[in-house]
């Protein structure tokens, strides 16, 4: 339950990312707030109870990955230009241009060797968002419960948020990183949190692993199980793909100490 917050706006994540100079961000890793408070965190955590305890250890792990992050050097750089904004008019949001520049500054970044470690989420589970390109008037979770069958508007939007995933793998596929491209070197987990909407169902459940994730991934193939396979095998492959040596992931019924083999490399 210790939520990642998301980063709306373009300007936001540009400025997380390129807006301090070489000098400012040498000065502030210098800095540590851990040092500063290290007696007083001590004193603290003596004074709490286990969860609690584990709960402040994680967030100053989290601040101390933060301060390692701001101190490495990474690959050298040229900085982009900022971005524009990307306001709302009359209730139209502008969903594609939002995403392609979002999309370049994470090529950008990762190229860079800013992060090795990204996620995104394109609309939130229950999502309001208006897909006014696919010709929707209300948002997503509404109409998915709303417009009869065989929902055109839930197709026409789904089939939308598809076609910016693909541009955002382009993106990435075309920022060269090595001998390859990012792409190339990626494994990246995209799914959905339901398999129907009308429903809540989560019977044939879609996965996309995409990257060839340097070689430990095949890609460029269908996988359909026959048997309802845990999707967590799905996690379990794309975090082999990505280089973690992880032996299960899961738990409970979705516990699994398999991949998927007609994926891996």
């Amino acid at each position: 339950n210790n939520f990642n917050p998301c980063e709306y706006s373009p300007i936001h994540l540009y400025r997380r990312l390129f807006g301090l100079s070489d000098e400012e961000g040498k000065k502030l890793a210098r800095k540590s707030v851990l040092d500063v408070v290290h007696g007083q965190t001590n004193r603290l955590s003596r004074r709490l109870g286990v969860a609690d305890r584990i709960r402040l250890e994680q967030h100053l792990e989290s601040i101390r990955a933060l301060e390692l992050q701001l101190s490495h050097q990474g690959e050298q750089c040229d900085t982009p230009q900022e971005p524009g904004v990307y306001p709302t008019v009359e209730g139209v949001e502008p969903i594609y241009d939002k995403n392609v520049v979002m999309s370049q500054l994470l090529a950008i970044a990762l190229s860079c060797d800013l992060t090795r470690v990204f996620s995104v989420q394109f609309s939130t589970a229950g999502s309001g968002v208006v897909f006014s390109d696919a010709g929707a008037v209300d948002g997503l979770h509404g109409i998915c419960h709303t417009e009869a069958m065989p929902q055109p508007t839930v197709h026409a939007a789904t089939t939308l948020t598809m076609s910016y995933l693909a541009d955002f793998l382009q993106i990435l596929k075309d920022t060269p990183d090595g001998s390859g491209n990012i792409l190339d070197n990626a494994s990246i987990l995209c799914t959905s949190e339901l398999a129907d909407g009308y429903t809540h169902s989560n019977f044939d459940f879609p996965i996309i692993i995409a990257g060839h994730g340097g070689g430990r991934l095949r890609g460029n193939m269908h996988y359909r199980s026959e048997t309802s396979e845990s999707a967590t095998k799905a996690t379990l492959t794309a975090l082999r793909g990505s280089g973690v040596e992880s032996p299960a992931f899961g738990a409970d019924e979705g516990y699994t100490e398999d991949g998927i083999g007609e994926v891996e490399s």
